[in-house]
């Protein structure tokens, strides 16, 4: 296991108890449930989601021969 795969497990287990813990220190029971969920939910998406998230905060086009061809060279080798 890598250091960045334990870190990343760190986060998402303190951003499931933050809301866990929020949601049962708001409204109760009934409050923790509603922070499981919300923790369940947002803790899939980042992990499976976050590479499309952070690109398309960014606005990132993929990038074409034409236009750069460097660059192309470059990301085409990564493939």
């Amino acid at each position: 296991m890598s250091v960045n795969t334990i870190k990343t497990a760190a986060l998402l287990a303190l951003l499931s108890a933050v809301l866990i813990v929020g949601g049962g220190a708001i409204s109760g029971r009934n409050g923790m449930y509603i922070g499981l969920t919300l923790a369940v939910v947002m803790n899939f998406s980042s992990y499976f989601f976050s590479d499309k998230i952070a690109l398309m905060s960014y606005a990132a086009q993929p990038v074409t021969e034409s236009q750069n061809n460097d660059v192309y060279r470059r990301l085409q080798a990564m493939r």
